[in-house]
């Protein structure tokens, strides 16, 4: 009796290690079907699925941008617009970006703290996912 239970556990946990882990693997989300922070160019903020062509705001139907959070070590937290061009059918790429009241840049160019004093590089903040969408941000300290 010994003899067999011996047997069935080696069985039993060679079966196992010869299975290995199960592999289980994460369907990649298109651009189309994530939510996303948009604002118009009146500063109309809503949020809408992703959308590879021109997307145009409901309230007032003009043309609307990606918009994301950065941070200066200062001055705090502040939106930034994005740009983007479909490279091909499955790849999004950012190519330009705006800082609060300024011009396009080229986002190959880093990001700075748009007082003229500060100039210090902007790093990605992440987003709040309880902050109610539309509320102004405020820099600290202006």
């Amino acid at each position: 009796m010994a003899t067999i239970c011996i047997v069935a556990f080696v069985l039993y946990f060679s079966w196992v290690f010869w299975k290995g882990e199960p592999i289980v693997t994460a369907s990649p989300r298109t651009f189309e079907q994530v939510t996303i922070d948009w604002l118009c160019e009146s500063g109309h903020s809503f949020q809408a699925t992703g959308q590879r062509t021109q997307r145009s705001c409901p309230r007032c139907s003009k043309r609307s941008y990606v918009v994301t959070l950065y941070s200066c070590e200062v001055h705090g937290r502040m939106e930034i617009l994005l740009g983007y061009d479909a490279e091909d059918e499955d790849q999004l790429r950012v190519t330009r970006w705006r800082l609060p009241s300024r011009g396009w840049v080229k986002s190959e160019q880093e990001l700075r703290c748009p007082r003229s004093r500060c100039r210090r590089t902007l790093r990605r903040a992440p987003r709040d996912p309880l902050a109610p969408i539309g509320r102004k941000i405020k820099p600290r300290g202006g």
